[in-house]
């Protein structure tokens, strides 16, 4: 749902178009970009991740070209948590959590 409202299609649409469509917009990230977010906190600076144990969406274009959804959360005494996500995988998350996208 979040991935068609980005792109402001429609969320029935078929999962290769809508990775298609994410990757073609520039609405994914690298890991290494992710990487660099977790280090900027971890050195102090400011990365605009949440880091209350509240999860961070970010879109990421897998070697194939189809798109995963990257989770990473930094829960108490700093431990980082990150988990990948097929996209359409049916997870539902809340509305605390930060989406990531790149415009």
């Amino acid at each position: 749902k979040v991935a068609a409202a980005v792109l402001g299609i429609d969320e029935s649409s078929n999962l290769d178009l809508l990775a298609k469509a994410l990757i073609g917009n520039g609405h994914t990230v690298s890991l290494a970009q992710i990487e660099l977010l977790i280090e900027q906190v971890e050195m102090g600076e400011e990365a605009q991740l949440r880091t209350d144990g509240y999860a961070n969406f970010f879109f990421v274009e897998d070697k194939n070209g189809s798109v995963s959804v990257v989770d990473v959360r930094r829960y108490d005494r700093g431990r980082w948590n990150v988990r990948v996500h097929r996209l359409g995988y049916g997870i539902r998350w809340g509305v605390a959590f930060r989406f990531f996208s790149r415009n």
